[in-house]
């Protein structure tokens, strides 16, 4: 009756072989963006001194930029951008005048993906073009960042099914 081990140890082998050749899931430890301040699309009374943008996990220092811009295209950032753990930040001219800002962002977080966004706030009112629908159309910096593979689904039901396949070929192999 060696049958038994032999067709166990055959399916083993075939388990074992099979199982590395699935490609590993991803691990999704990309930073999103959590909160800023000013807040996406908030209208403050005065002028920030800076721009921050809080992440959910840690960055890199290396590859951040955000840059934020007013009317007329004009860069208000007045010195380099600070990142601090999951905390993106950046200098603003605090006398820059009443108007709606756009603020665009570049991140790199722990396991090297960069995420980039931008979001908008305004100084004073509401500035003419960043209100109702352009406004809505705009990124925010709370987790606008999309990081969806549609294969993974995919990956992941083949590989459960292939091991559930020769787990049954294997028990009805064993039951002969």
């Amino acid at each position: 009756m060696k049958t038994r081990p032999t067709l166990l140890a055959g399916v083993a082998l075939i388990s074992l072989a099979v199982l590395p050749l699935l490609p590993a899931a991803p691990a999704y430890a990309h930073a999103s963006g959590l909160d800023s301040s000013p807040a996406s699309d908030a209208v403050v009374a005065e002028a920030p001194t800076e721009v921050v943008i809080t992440f959910d996990s840690p960055l890199l220092t290396a590859g951040a930029a955000i840059v934020v811009r007013g009317a007329a295209d004009t860069d208000i950032t007045t010195g380099p951008p600070v990142v601090d753990g999951p905390t993106l930040s950046v200098p603003v001219d605090p006398a820059a005048p009443d108007g709606g800002y756009s603020v665009a962002y570049r991140v790199v977080s722990e396991d090297g993906h960069t995420v980039e966004g931008e979001f908008a706030y305004s100084v004073g009112a509401v500035a003419a073009g960043m209100s109702g629908e352009s406004a809505a159309a705009s990124a925010d910096a709370d987790g606008a960042e999309s990081h969806t593979e549609p294969w993974v689904p995919i990956v992941i039901i083949a590989g459960v099914g292939l091991v559930v396949i020769a787990g049954v070929a294997g028990a009805l192999l064993l039951r002969r």
